[in-house]
């Protein structure tokens, strides 16, 4: 049986433009066509007014940790994996959100980056048999933890991984540019004695050494040869991001300096930064403004890294320092779909794709989604009241019964 649904009265953002009074058809799941003013007759069809609201592709998230922090909200505190992941990608469609790469990491940690909890996480993401969105996971790879090497290879060669990417957080580079910059992370993210701290900070050295250049490459063919995407992480130097691109990587994330992502994008490699960043209107860390590398025309996906409410936020700071909101829209919806070889069914608005979209108003200054469509089901419905109104009526009563 055909099942038509009809948005009527909608802003629809095209990959280019505007679409104002915006019609958009949807069967079985499919957007039929987009219309613009008169909408089909169709006795029996669901129609969903959208009130002159924006309606945007639903937006994909390629570098989410949120769901390591849902099973493991404090250190040893863990939660069952379904009942987290449940909750998480309830909460992941309110905030607009279709797709999203779950980030496992392999770095040989403890809690959920132990490497068998992780394995077990990647399991079971992929093994469900109902979803309220479109679940991916992304597997990231600490290149100085050499025993779960048989383990990512295993998975690789699995089918269970959508993404790969491999990481360097030892001192001295990347992320933590000084031996200090590492041990101060481990400091207030551990809380450790100062001389366990250095002696970590010796082994991760150590480890660091020892990498292999050929092992390196090697894994990276290993993904490339089963079609899977391949991103780097935090590179520093145009040097990294040579090598990156000639091992098969077609992502750079988070880069640390213009140069660098200057670098990347001349070898057209997508480049990824965090939509927290931007938001906060800078790093956490004291690293590079996400948004001057939009500015430069040096990076094409946000993602939202540690923090998925300001995916959304991101979009329309992007869109105000750019003025195309169009253009910053794709850097959460089709950049990232092409990136991660999904665009053929996702990403933008067009005939034939799936209709996975949102529902975008405003609370105030702030974007809001109403209404989430995955497969051209309603998935997530929410709508504000009037809190001042209601608080006056409310003091209004209590007056009267003193």
């Amino acid at each position: 049986m055909d099942m038509m649904l009809i948005i009527q009265n909608a802003t629809a953002v095209l990959k280019d433009r505007l679409l104002e009074h915006a019609v958009l058809v949807i069967e079985n799941g499919v957007i039929k066509d987009i219309l613009q003013m008169n909408p089909p007759d169709c006795a029996g069809c669901d129609v969903v007014d959208a009130d002159g609201m924006l309606v945007m592709p639903g937006m994909i998230d390629i570098h989410s940790d949120a769901v390591e922090k849902e099973i493991e909200p404090r250190p040893d505190i863990r939660f069952p994996i379904e009942l987290a992941l449940s909750q998480l990608e309830r909460r992941l469609a309110s905030q607009g959100l279709t797709g999203v790469f779950h980030s496992l990491s392999f770095a040989g940690g403890d809690g959920v980056r132990d490497d068998r909890i992780a394995k077990s996480i990647i399991v079971q993401i992929k093994q469900r048999p109902r979803s309220v969105i479109r679940n991916f996971v992304h597997l990231r790879y600490e290149i100085t933890n050499f025993e779960s090497l048989p383990l990512v290879g295993e998975l690789l060669q699995s089918g269970s991984v959508d993404l790969f990417s491999i990481m360097d957080h030892s001192p001295g580079q990347g992320q933590y540019q000084t031996m200090e910059d590492y041990a101060h992370y481990v400091r207030k993210t551990y809380r450790l004695p100062e001389e366990q701290i250095a002696r970590i900070v010796e082994e991760r050295l150590t480890r660091r050494k020892m990498v292999s250049a050929e092992t390196l490459t090697g894994i990276v063919h290993s993904a490339v040869e089963q079609r899977i995407p391949v991103a780097s992480h935090d590179d520093d130097t145009v040097a990294k991001i040579q090598w990156a691109r000639s091992a098969g990587v077609s992502i750079a994330e988070f880069p640390i300096n213009m140069e660098t992502a200057e670098q990347a994008t001349a070898k057209k490699l997508f480049v990824l930064v965090g939509a927290p960043n931007i938001a906060r209107g800078g790093s956490h860390n004291g690293n590079l403004s996400a948004l001057d590398l939009i500015k430069a025309g040096f990076a094409n996906i946000v993602c939202s890294d540690y923090y998925t409410a300001s995916m959304l936020y991101a979009v329309f700071k992007v869109a105000e320092a750019i003025h195309d909101l169009p253009e910053a829209v794709k850097m959460v919806t089709l950049n990232p779909a092409i990136a991660t070889r999904k665009d053929k069914m996702f990403g933008s608005l067009e005939q034939g794709k799936q209709a996975d979209l949102i529902i975008v108003g405003s609370c105030g200054e702030l974007p809001v989604v109403h209404k989430t469509f995955v497969n051209g089901k309603l998935v997530y419905s929410g709508d504000y009241w009037n809190y001042q109104a209601n608080a006056k009526q409310n003091d209004y009563k209590i007056a009267a019964d003193i």
